[in-house]
This record gives C-alpha cells, sequence and structure tokens, in this order.
C-alpha cells in the first residue's frame, strides 16, 4: 500500500539550518537532512501541505526502481483544505493532476499500479486539524447531530472518473460555479 498527498525536496543540511521535527517539520535530524518547498507549488490551506502531482509519478518510479517491479495499491490520496462548500475545484483539479501522473506512471514508465482510492470518502477528524481541514468528497455538516453528508464536485467527478475508466472527465466540474 502506498499513501501520497504531497511533496517535499530533500538535501543534506547545511551549518546553520534549523530542522523541525519529522514527519511535518522542515527536515530530518537523524538522516541529516533538511526539506525544502519548490516555489512552483501550490500552497494550501494545511501548514504541511503543497500541491505537486509530479511528485506522485516520481515516487512510484522511485520504488520500482528500488524494489522492482512490484504491485503498488494506492490506498490514500487525496487534498486538505480548509472551509470549501460543495464546489471544490481545487479538489477536483488535484485528483485529475495525481490521476493523470498515475496514468503516465502505468503506461510510460512500466510501474505495476494495481489500484488507487481517493482519500476520503468524507470529511473526518484531522489529527492536527480537528474538523476544520476538509478531505472529504462528501461535506459533512458537523454542527448538525444526524451528521447530513452532501456530494461536492469532487465527488461527481470520482464518479465519472470510475464510470467511464478515465481522469479526462473533470471540464464540467472545473467552472467556479455549479
Amino acid at each position: 500500500g502506498f499513501n501520497y498527498y504531497t511533496s517535499r525536496q530533500v538535501r543534506k543540511s547545511r551549518p546553520g539550518d534549523v530542522i523541525g521535527s519529522w514527519p511535518l517539520g522542515s527536515g530530518a535530524v537523524e538522516l541529516d537532512a533538511a526539506f525544502e518547498i519548490h516555489p512552483t507549488w501550490k500552497k494550501t490551506d494545511t501548514f504541511w501541505f503543497w500541491i505537486n502531482a509530479p511528485g506522485f509519478r516520481n515516487m512510484m518510479k522511485w520504488i520500482k526502481n528500488n524494489y522492482g517491479d512490484i504491485e503498488i495499491l494506492v490506498t490514500e490520496n487525496g487534498l486538505a483544505i480548509g472551509q470549501v462548500g460543495l464546489n471544490d475545484v481545487d479538489r477536483v483539479k488535484y485528483y485529475r493532476d495525481h490521476l493523470e501522473q498515475m496514468w503516465l506512471t502505468i503506461n510510460e514508465d512500466g510501474v505495476n499500479v494495481t489500484g488507487y482510492t481517493a482519500w476520503s470518502l468524507m470529511d473526518n477528524f484531522e489529527w492536527t486539524d480537528g474538523y476544520i481541514t476538509k478531505f472529504g468528497l462528501y461535506e459533512v455538516d458537523f454542527t448538525d447531530p444526524k451528521r447530513p453528508r452532501t456530494p461536492r464536485a469532487s465527488a461527481k467527478y470520482y464518479k465519472d472518473v470510475i464510470r467511464s475508466h478515465s481522469y479526462d472527465v473533470s471540464d464540467k466540474y472545473m467552472k467556479e460555479e455549479l
């Protein structure tokens, strides 16, 4: 199983680097490594999350190069954002771009990816953010004791991906107003 959300660039630490704690800090002291964020990556509402879809492909290629032609099942992949509502265009774009990278690594790099799971089906309690950060394809109203769930644009997009066996169905979900 393989979980992927975000990326970091890693380099050997330099004198004067202040390295925070692993895994969400600015490096790993025990590895003498510093983490960096590429300036072109988009920052999300969550302190540890930048969007880098090519990093998804690069990690799967790295697994193949280092461990051989093993089966990879993507068990978690998704976008953490703040209060977004039902028109989560950024999440649709995140899924489209990451599914495209997965398609490329299967078809161009020969990586043995056999399954994919979007994270998460619905909003939930996140370890560092409580109920503020939203990962879900379905919005959950945590103020209502019945916790009603309403599909976001990303749920409809993902449904079309599954139905059509194609990531390239996002145009109608990329509009600012649905």
